[in-house]
C-alpha cells in the first residue's frame, strides 16, 4: 500500500499509526520508509483504540485532505484517486461504500458481512440518513471539517457518529463503490470470539440509539 501511494500520489503523505502490533507493521514501514519523508511512522505502545489512532494521524496530517482505511487491503487504495476527485468537485466527505451499486460485501465471514448489513439499514432507518455504508471506515474528506465535528466513540461506531454529525451540518457526502475483501493477513479486532464480537455490536447499538436526537445544522 505504501508503494501505491507513493507512486500514484507524489505530493502526499503517508502516515501509518502503529499500536506496537504483533505482526511487526512497524519493521515493514520502517524498511519501506527508507529514508522517505512523506512516509511517518508513529508506534505506540500499551493498549490503545482505533479512535485515538485515527485522532494522532489526523493531527499530524499537514495536507488540505485526509484519507484514513484500514491497512488489511479489504479496502482497495485504488479508488482513493475517485474519492479525491469527488472532493475537489465540490464534496466535503467521500467514503469507500459496500451497499450502493457496483460495491459488495466479499469477506468470508458470513456472521460479519450479516452484521454489517443489518446494523447498516437499522441505522439508516432509525437516524433517517441518506448515507448506505455508516460503518465504512473507508473516508476522505476535507481537514476543516475537523473544525466543527470531532471523531468520537471507541471502536467503529466512530464512523456512524461522524458521518451522521457531518450529514446534520450540511456537509455534502458522496459514496464511491467498492468491494470489501477478507483481510490478506493478521487477525480481526472485531469478532476474535462470540464475546468480543457481541460487545462490539452492542457498542454499535448503543451510539446509533444515542444519536436520534441530533438535529440538522447545529447540535455538535
Amino acid at each position: 500500500m505504501i508503494d501505491y501511494l507513493r507512486r500514484d500520489f507524489e505530493s502526499s503523505e503517508i502516515i501509518v499509526v502503529d499500536d506496537n502490533s504483533p505482526d511487526m507493521t512497524w519493521q515493514l514501514v520502517g524498511s519501506k520508509r527508507d529514508g522517505d519523508s512523506r512516509v511517518k511512522l508513529i508506534r505506540r505502545y500499551g493498549k490503545r483504540r482505533l479512535v485515538s489512532s485515527l485522532l494522532e494521524g489526523i493531527s499530524l496530517a499537514s495536507g488540505d485532505f485526509i484519507v484514513w482505511l484500514d491497512c488489511d487491503f479489504s479496502m482497495p487504495p485504488g479508488i482513493i484517486s475517485k474519492m479525491i476527485e469527488a472532493i475537489e468537485n465540490n464534496y466535503d466527505i467521500a467514503l469507500g461504500s459496500r451497499y450502493i451499486r457496483g460495491g459488495s460485501d466479499a469477506r468470508d465471514s458470513k456472521m460479519r458481512v450479516l452484521a454489517s448489513r443489518l446494523i447498516n439499514r437499522f441505522a439508516k432507518w432509525l437516524l433517517r440518513s441518506s448515507v448506505y455504508d455508516l460503518t465504512s471506515g473507508f473516508i476522505a474528506c476535507k481537514k476543516d471539517i475537523f473544525r466543527s465535528i470531532v471523531i468520537d466513540g471507541s471502536y467503529g461506531e466512530y464512523c456512524i457518529d461522524f458521518l451522521l454529525r457531518a450529514e446534520r451540518a450540511g456537509f455534502r457526502i458522496k459514496e464511491i463503490p467498492y468491494v470489501c475483501i477478507s483481510r490478506l493477513k493478521g487477525k480481526t479486532k472485531t469478532s476474535p470470539n462470540p464475546a468480543v464480537f457481541i460487545a462490539k455490536g452492542l457498542g454499535y447499538i448503543i451510539k446509533i440509539f444515542g444519536l436520534i436526537s441530533i438535529k440538522y445544522n447545529g447540535d455538535y
